[in-house]
């Protein structure tokens, strides 16, 4: 396979791991790293193409190959995928930033959290892709990237002043679990106020699970954390949980449905972003999903 089929291999939307491409594409890093930053540049950059075309994917690929390269050129493109408003990014995207973002946006840094503190503190972002800017922050302090003492100032700085309250009950309930990651004991009395505040649902996120795993008690929980968002040494392996490799024969798009008739996929278990398996090209969430 020539780099140019890879690229052809990679454009679409697969039911297969594309691996032999993706291993074309790693061992051609030079070449091929200008076009993987010029697909995200344009994905950012003007995304109604792309949402309109539900098979073209190159651009998702492309991320996780830039990050796999630690190419610090993509940072501001990845920075402007994750501040686009509405749902425009995991339309775009699927929730490939919500996953593995944290890794994804660590990899490309190379150790400026300004942008990244950007993305957590824009209120017109994803609630969901603010959690993973705020999950980078412990991992680049894990791989040794920055310091703790750095992430813990500006963690406490989001606790004290900096994210509204009440705010968004996501973006509030990720910055306390991140500071579990960090076995965060110094943010200890901040996370207890954010709970009396009532800025984080208790019921989902259980206070005392937060106080044990602040004070060192949930080692399960950092080392889940660690094992979660290792370095991308395989983009093949990186992308292996997309819920498009795991769909049934029977479920893949094969003749258009637009009948009309009883929607038998209603309750199916397709991934919102995924391409819906009636065939009509658009994502589940857009057409039997609805």
């Amino acid at each position: 396979m020539t780099l140019d089929e890879s690229i052809a291999a990679l454009e679409k939307v697969a039911f297969e791991i594309p691996s032999e491409a993706l291993k074309i594409a790693e061992e051609n890093q030079a070449e091929i790293t200008p076009k993987l930053l010029e697909a995200v540049q344009r994905a950012a950059a003007d995304p109604q193409p792309l949402l309109d075309d539900h098979e073209y994917q190159f651009h998702i690929y492309a991320i996780y190959l830039l990050a796999k390269f630690r190419e610090t050129n993509a940072y501001p493109h990845f920075v402007a995928l994750f501040n686009l408003a509405d749902e425009q990014t995991l339309d775009l995207t699927g929730d490939v930033l919500c996953e593995d973002g944290p890794v994804l946006l660590a990899s490309v840094c190379d150790g400026d959290i300004s942008p990244i503190k950007i993305i957590i503190e824009n209120e017109e972002a994803h609630p969901l892709l603010r959690t993973s800017a705020i999950a980078s922050l412990p991992l680049l302090y894990m791989w040794g990237e920055r310091t703790r003492e750095e992430i813990i100032a500006y963690f406490r700085s989001l606790f004290d002043s900096v994210l509204p309250k009440p705010g968004n009950t996501t973006v509030w309930a990720a910055l306390v679990t991140c500071c579990g990651h960090m076995q965060a004991q110094e943010l200890a009395n901040e996370a207890r106020r954010a709970y009396q505040d009532e800025l984080i649902l208790a019921e989902a996120l259980p206070y005392q699970e937060i106080e044990a795993a602040l004070m060192g008690a949930r080692p399960q929980m950092v080392e889940r954390f660690i094992r979660r968002y290792r370095q991308i040494q395989s983009t093949a392996e990186s992308i292996s949980w997309w819920r498009c490799f795991s769909m049934k024969q029977e479920q893949q798009p094969a003749v258009p449905d637009n009948s009309g008739e009883q929607n038998q996929y209603a309750n199916a278990d397709i991934g919102r972003n995924d391409p819906c398996p009636c065939g009509s090209g658009l994502k589940y969430k857009k057409c039997h999903g609805t």
